[in-house]
C-alpha cells in the first residue's frame, strides 16, 4: 500500500472517527476532495477500504455498548459513512455483494498469517521473496471490501502468479487454497494448478 495514501486515511481516521464522528459531513467531504486528488484506482480503492474498516470497527465496538439501539445518532452517523463510502467504491467499479463480517476478517487475517508462517518455516522460498510474499498477504488484508467472491478471486490470483513465478510450490499452494476458500475449494485448486 502507498505509503501517503496509508497516511492520509490514518489522519482522516484519527481526526474524524476514533475522536468521535461529530462533523461527518466535513469526513465525507475531506474524502471526496481526497478522491478528486487521487488518480489511481487502486490508491482510492485502499483509501476507502481502510477508512471504511476504521468505521466498522469503531461501529461494531459502540453497538456492543449502545443503550438506545433502536434509535441512536451514533448509529445513523457510522451507518451513513458506511453508504457514502460504498457509494464511492462503486464509482471506481467496486461493487460488494457479500460482505464480510469483521468476525470472518480477523479469522481470515490469523489464516492468512498462518499461511505465511507456514511458507517462511518450511524454508521453501528465498528471503527477497519473503518480502513479496509479506506484501502480497498484506494487500490482501485491505481487499476484504470487494466483497467475498471477488476476494477469493484476487487471492487465488496472488497464489497463481506465486506458482507461476516459483515463489511457492504447487503442493504447498493446494492446502493453502483449501484452507481458505472452503466450500468450494476443489474448483479452485482444479482451476489453479489443473
Amino acid at each position: 500500500m502507498n505509503k501517503y495514501i496509508e497516511n492520509k486515511a490514518n489522519e482522516l481516521i484519527v481526526e474524524h472517527i476514533q475522536r468521535g464522528l461529530w462533523k461527518i459531513d466535513d469526513l465525507l467531504s475531506e474524502i471526496s476532495n481526497q478522491l478528486f486528488e487521487i488518480k489511481s484506482d487502486k490508491d482510492k480503492i485502499d483509501l476507502l477500504t481502510l477508512i471504511l474498516e476504521a468505521n466498522e470497527l469503531k461501529y461494531q465496538n459502540h453497538h456492543l455498548e449502545c443503550t438506545s439501539k433502536n434509535d441512536c445518532p451514533t448509529d445513523k452517523k457510522h451507518i451513513k459513512i458506511n453508504y457514502f463510502l460504498h457509494q464511492e467504491l462503486e464509482e471506481i467499479g467496486v461493487r460488494p455483494s457479500d460482505n464480510f463480517t469483521y468476525e470472518e476478517k480477523e479469522n481470515c487475517n490469523e489464516k492468512l498469517d498462518e499461511i505465511l508462517q507456514t511458507i517462511i518455516n518450511a524454508n521453501q522460498i528465498i528471503s527477497d521473496q519473503v518480502e513479496e510474499l509479506k506484501a502480497e498477504i498484506e494487500e490482501l488484508k485491505h481487499l476484504y471490501v470487494l466483497g467475498k467472491k471477488n476476494w477469493k478471486q484476487q487471492f487465488v490470483g496472488k497464489l497463481k502468479s506465486m506458482v507461476f513465478s516459483g515463489v511457492i510450490a504447487e503442493a504447498t499452494a493446494e492446502p493453502i487454497i483449501e484452507g481458505v476458500l472452503k466450500p468450494g475449494a476443489d474448483f479452485f485448486v482444479g482451476r489453479l494448478l489443473g
